[in-house]
């Protein structure tokens, strides 16, 4: 079914993306980037994570 597949791929595009980064060898800050860049509650690692995170966000939030 299209829908289905429409809702697998809204639901698990954060984790296959940031494993095929991890995968391609990307720094591991990109990789828990993409990885929560749908998440509304997040422990980021450090502060800079966590503002990025927040432009990330906005920044597909207007995409």
């Amino acid at each position: 079914d299209g829908w289905l597949y429409a809702l697998h791929v809204h639901l698990t595009h954060p984790a296959i993306g940031a494993a095929w980064l991890e995968a391609a060898g990307l720094a591991p800050r990109i990789c828990w980037l993409v990885a929560h860049h749908q998440s509304t509650q997040v422990d980021a690692p450090d502060p800079d994570a966590g503002d990025l995170l927040a432009a990330l966000q906005w920044a597909d939030g207007i995409n």
